[in-house]
């Protein structure tokens, strides 16, 4: 049942005390990061967000989940592999989802020599698709004529994943984990761009193959309606059921608390998925030590065949060239999960409305 419209006027209220507050936040903050000042800066190490050096098969994924006050969403990725013909081929795909629920999806695919990758590996230029990660911020730019992203967010781990937490032969680090993000965004028929502010995380993961272990990976954002606190929970599954899954919750200003080696359960298929070859869970029940809930997966957004994205004749040769076929399906999703306080006080329940990106490798047998 719809909220009331008094309850509504005043999450709007609260959302645009939350806008305000991280707009002074990551505005005062990037002057500093460019300049170097490290004050304020977590003690977590962090890590480098260079595009690492590879094998034959070696991929490189980044991957962006924001959440703006406004409602919206923006889910981006950049794969950068030397699978199939060439070396660093490169795939930019994404969608943002506006406070309308209208999807916009872009996508831009270049192979090794029709892209730029700078000296310090840290800064790709796909088309007009930009990630710059050399300095203490990150920026994400799309360029097309009917949409325009121009995003920073400080690049700020603030919690790392366990050593362990990747299948064998892939690795991945949290480049910026429940930062405040802001930028403008404007589609072709607007006069003016739109500025928008909210909660982001960024991953880097990398593989020596295009498969990254074989694992379907889920990454799921939310953030409460008082626009106070956040969570972000990565879990990845095999076929067989082997697999790993954390969290992490922020609130307010705070660095945020993170849960490691959770025990995730996938039930029943997300309805409205438009394949079974790649079933996408309606629910990933959480269960750990201090942790009990679930992420829920309420309605599909996108689906992408990563080999559609190739123009032909590509398209053709890639699927020749891999043994794989990865698929993505965005859908959004709440975040609904119990904490118990584990040193004295009662249990805390966190809630949040935001978005589920799950990525397969292949076709996946299992649930």
């Amino acid at each position: 049942m719809p909220a009331p419209r008094e309850t509504t006027g005043r999450r709007s209220r609260r959302r645009a005390a939350a806008r305000t507050r991280l707009l002074a936040l990551l505005l005062t903050a990037l002057p500093a990061f460019a300049n170097g000042d490290p004050s304020g800066a977590d003690a977590l190490p962090q890590p480098d967000p260079a595009v690492r050096r590879g094998g034959d098969q070696a991929s490189d994924e980044y991957q962006l989940i924001a959440s703006f006050d406004d409602g919206g969403l923006l889910l981006a990725r950049i794969l950068v592999t030397n699978a199939g013909p060439g070396e660093r081929n490169a795939v930019a795909s994404g969608l943002w989802v506006d406070r309308d629920e209208r999807v916009h999806a872009f996508d831009n695919v270049r192979r090794s020599d029709e892209w730029e990758l700078s000296a310090d590996r840290r800064r790709l230029d796909i088309g007009t698709t930009h990630l710059d990660l050399s300095r203490d911020y990150a920026r994400y730019r799309i360029d097309k004529s009917r949409i325009r992203v121009d995003l920073q967010l400080p690049l700020e781990a603030r919690a790392a994943l366990p050593a362990d937490f990747e299948p064998p032969g892939a690795q991945s680090e949290l480049l910026a984990t429940l930062v405040p993000i802001v930028g403008t965004i404007q589609l072709r028929e607007w006069a003016t761009p739109r500025t928008v502010a909210g909660t982001a995380s960024l991953l880097h993961a990398w593989s020596p193959d295009a498969a990254f272990g074989g694992a379907r990976r889920v990454s799921a954002v939310g953030v409460d309606r008082d626009g106070r606190a956040s969570a972000l929970v990565l879990q990845w599954q095999r076929p067989g059921g082997e697999g790993r899954a954390w969290m992490a919750i922020a609130r307010e200003d705070d660095a945020p608390t993170a849960y490691a080696n959770l025990e995730a359960t996938a039930e029943g298929a997300l309805s409205g998925a438009s394949t079974r070859a790649y079933p996408v869970p309606a629910v990933l029940a959480l269960r750990g030590p201090d942790v009990e809930g679930s992420v829920k997966a309420s309605s599909p957004l996108f689906e992408q065949d990563f080999l559609k994205a190739f123009p032909q004749p590509l398209r053709t040769v890639m699927s020749m060239a891999l043994d794989v076929r990865p698929y993505r399906v965005w859908a959004r999703s709440v975040i609904d999960v119990t904490l118990r306080a584990s040193s004295g006080g009662g249990p805390h329940r966190f809630q949040g409305e935001g978005s589920t990106a799950t990525s397969f490798s292949d076709t996946f047998s299992g649930r």
